[in-house]
């Protein structure tokens, strides 16, 4: 039997159901690279927090837009408010035909946590200058 040709493909001299190096390995790591990407999606899917684009209370839709007010008209009292100091935010751009200027502001920012008992989830709503921003979702509340 030969060993090869320069090309590294066996020669044509080769025993029936012998395998050549390259036939072996074709098709090989396909099974490395599928369950890779299973393991990022779980990863990604368990790890990091959901974010929801509306909440809903009593019937009523609670999104990103809305006014603390609208949203204590809809959901009730939060269960829980962490009020935190001004932070620095972006704000908007200022655009020039060779540089951009980003304009920073301090805003006051505010999460409230609604826990809804044990077959719900837990919604944290943050809040910039009395406007929703970003709704989040935890694990189920306590009962």
């Amino acid at each position: 039997m030969e060993k090869g040709n320069a090309d590294g493909r066996g020669s044509k001299a080769q025993g029936k159901g012998e395998k050549t190096h390259s036939e072996r390995s074709r098709g090989q790591g396909r099974h490395d690279v599928g369950l890779g990407w299973i393991l990022m999606l779980l990863f990604f899917l368990v790890v990091i927090p959901s974010t929801a684009s509306a909440l809903r209370c009593h019937g009523r839709i609670v999104s990103p837009g809305d006014t603390a007010y609208e949203v204590i008209s809809k959901c009730g009292e939060p269960t829980r408010v962490e009020v935190r100091d001004p932070e620095w935010v972006e704000g908007w751009v200022l655009r020039f035909p060779l540089f951009s200027w980003w304009i920073l502001k301090k805003e006051r920012t505010e999460e409230w946590t609604y826990d809804f008992g044990p077959h719900r989830l837990i919604y944290y709503l943050r809040f910039q200058e009395g406007i929703l921003k970003e709704i989040r979702t935890g694990d189920y509340g306590t009962p």
